[in-house]
């Protein structure tokens, strides 16, 4: 998704915007079932504390590999313009 996102803004600005927030929408669905269908059988094996770390956990480990990738991808950018030209041309 984010690659589609990245490259329907290479190519016009509002094209990227627009995947973005169609994006969003789906990812915050898709979120909202999975907490609905992890919920109940979390709360009644462990309780609450289950709950919130199986619920809270995901979006932490994602934040902090998008803050990762966004770093190697920086340096990528500034280091090896060939290499990041193949990652847009791809």
């Amino acid at each position: 998704d984010g690659m589609l996102i990245g490259l329907a803004g290479s190519v016009a600005l509002t094209s990227g915007w627009l995947m973005a927030l169609a994006t969003a929408i789906e990812m915050g669905f898709l979120g909202y079932s999975f907490a609905c269908a992890v919920a109940g059988p979390a709360a009644s094996r462990g309780g609450p504390m289950l709950r919130l770390i199986v619920l809270g956990l995901p979006p932490v480990a994602m934040l902090m590999a998008s803050a990762a990738a966004s770093a190697g991808a920086t340096d990528v950018e500034q280091r090896h313009a060939p290499a990041f030209v193949g990652l847009i041309a791809f």
